[in-house]
């Protein structure tokens, strides 16, 4: 009689997807760039309130737009440099605060500091997952 074939192992043994990246700091960094470049390019007025942008902050607004997302697409293609970005994001959502019209109107800092968070904390390797 031939022995039972083995059972394929469960999928629950498999690192969980991601795992090799940290996706989500890349997602919010770049989100928090576009919402502050957005607020700067494409808003002229928020119910009303006019918002004015001077010939000083709209430029340092780009920069700080442009670094944010370099950032977070640095981190999604680099994980090993995600220390230096995490802290370089996390200059650029603070410096967005007076620099960008609030860091686009607060959400774009609040996610540029989330983000820095994300990957500052995440550390290469498999992960556990649930049984």
């Amino acid at each position: 009689m031939k022995p039972a074939a083995e059972a394929p192992a469960p999928e629950n043994d498999r690192p969980e997807e991601g795992a090799e990246r940290p996706v989500a700091a890349a997602v919010l960094q770049i989100a928090s760039g576009v919402v502050v470049l957005a607020v700067v390019l494409g808003v002229a007025s928020f119910d009303g309130l006019a918002i004015s942008f001077s010939a000083t902050s709209t430029p340092m607004a780009l920069f700080i737009g442009c670094g944010l997302i370099a950032c977070g697409v640095s981190i999604w293609a680099q994980p090993t440099t995600r220390i230096l970005t995490g802290l370089l994001g996390f200059a650029f959502s603070l410096v967005a605060l007076p620099g960008a019209n609030l860091g686009g109107f607060l959400a774009g800092t609040v996610m540029g500091v989330l983000g820095s968070a994300a990957a500052l904390a995440w550390a290469p390797g498999d992960r556990p997952t649930k049984r």
